[in-house]
């Protein structure tokens, strides 16, 4: 394992906690999305399943898909930041798969620097949203306050 790919391994649960325990509705949605990915991938790379490549590259197309859905629902600038950053990775997995030049740890190389963008902009459009002082998902409203009209 190399240096940045442990950093990775790091930055997308730090990632992910910051998010659900001070990001929005949104954020947190995005989070989920994130997350099953994440665990997904791990799966489907510990159990050598066959074709591999070619099921991490279908699992960021629609993890893609999903937060272009997010992205069109919410005006949010960061959704479409993640979601270029997506589709950079479900382009470079299969340009892998498509193209003898390029190898399996040029691919892998490129996706460490692309999810780390992903990443990244999750915990900016979180900072965005605490920076505006809006407060975290989890104190507007719970499931025990009533709204009061």
């Amino acid at each position: 394992m190399t240096h940045s790919y442990i950093a990775l391994q790091i930055l997308g649960p730090v990632a992910f906690a910051i998010a659900l325990w001070k990001g929005g509705r949104i954020e947190r949605q995005a989070t989920a999305v994130l997350i099953v990915n994440y665990l997904l991938t791990l799966a489907i790379d510990r159990l050598k399943v066959p074709h591999d490549v070619a099921l991490v590259a279908g699992l960021d197309g629609v993890t893609a898909l999903v937060f272009l859905w997010l992205a069109l629902r919410h005006q949010r600038w960061w959704l479409l930041a993640a979601t270029a950053g997506l589709v950079l990775c479900t382009l470079t997995w299969t340009i892998g798969l498509l193209h003898p030049g390029v190898g399996f740890v040029a691919a892998a190389s490129a996706e460490i620097g692309e999810w780390a963008f992903v990443y990244l902009t999750l915990l900016a459009g979180v900072c965005e949203r605490w920076m505006a002082g809006d407060p975290p998902g989890a104190a507007r409203a719970g499931p025990h306050q009533r709204k009061v009209s």
